[in-house]
């Protein structure tokens, strides 16, 4: 009786330990939210679409830092002014000169003049400029999660207001003229292409 009992207790810890190496496959799916559910009793056409991307703490710090320089340097340029603008900015994260992040590139002594201003960082849209804030918004998390295209060259590292002619313009070259602003690359770089 003592083989038989052996033989159980093998089967059993057989068992046992198959039960546990599955369980470790198994994969606990999330119940689905209110507005999830809601979402998908509506008909398609009138579904929206959720992000696939969770943003963590870095990100949201990232796409803060971007949103209110976008909205201080270049609120009132329109589209195509907030994109150079946001251009100029990516440039520099890229570029081995600068820092590796959108803050810290930002953040950059005499780099921004709104941060030299003492103006409040966060921005306070008035109800005219919701939509300008949005769309800021946007474009911050389109760039944060490298899904924002440039407008101008990678060499276009530098813009100012063109109610200023600060003295290091001298030594670039001009590539484009944006509503307030001027963009400008190194006069050696032969890099023109978007």
């Amino acid at each position: 009786m003592k083989a038989n009992e052996q033989r159980i207790l093998k089967v059993l810890c057989s068992a046992i330990a198959a039960a546990f190496v599955a369980s470790a496959f198994l994969v606990v799916v999330p119940s689905k939210t209110h507005t999830q559910e809601l979402e998908e009793r509506k008909p398609l056409e009138y579904r929206l679409e959720e992000p696939d991307v969770k943003i963590g703490r870095r990100e949201q710090q990232e796409i803060k830092c971007l949103k209110e320089a976008l909205w201080h340097e270049a609120r009132g340029e329109g589209d195509d002014g907030l994109k150079a603008v946001l251009t100029v900015i990516v440039n520099r994260r890229n570029h081995p000169d600068y820092p590796a992040t959108f803050c810290r590139v930002i953040r950059q002594p005499k780099q921004f003049s709104y941060l030299t201003e003492g103006k409040r960082l966060e921005p306070a849209p008035a109800k005219d400029e919701k939509k300008v804030l949005a769309k800021i918004e946007q474009l911050s998390y389109d760039a944060v999660l490298g899904n924002f295209k440039r407008t101008l060259p990678a060499a276009v590292l530098w813009y100012h207001n063109s109610k200023v002619k600060p003295g290091w313009a001298r030594a670039k070259v001009q590539v484009k003229s944006i509503g307030q602003h001027k963009f400008y690359a190194k006069k050696s770089t032969k890099d023109k292409e978007v």
